[in-house]
């Protein structure tokens, strides 16, 4: 992602939880048909947010009306600036660890 610069954390959960995933297939634990999830789960939400990011940021106008809105509305910016800023993956990295674990939440 050459926008924020998150590609490569998400290079290194990926392969983190892939190689995870094949020392359990090795094991005869697990099977590849996991992977599609356990992927989704890694990067999905990052990758929407990322792109909403980027194509809010195509039209300033709009941005800078979203920050005069934020400004009289602060309850919500706060909400908003607390899900966009949240560390990305934290939740999914719970899901696969637990999946790949096999207790899957």
């Amino acid at each position: 992602e050459p926008f924020t610069g998150e590609g490569m954390g998400w290079a290194l959960a990926t392969g983190a939880a892939a190689g995870t995933l094949a020392a359990r297939i090795a094991q005869g634990q697990g099977t590849h048909d996991e992977w599609p999830a356990i992927h989704a789960a890694l990067v999905r939400a990052a990758r929407v947010r990322c792109r909403a990011i980027a194509l809010a940021l195509r039209w300033p106008r709009a941005v800078h009306a979203a920050l005069a809105f934020g400004g009289s509305v602060p309850w919500l910016a706060q909400r908003v600036a607390t899900r966009v800023g949240r560390a990305p993956g934290a939740t999914a990295r719970t899901t696969v660890t637990a999946t790949l674990a096999g207790s899957a939440p």
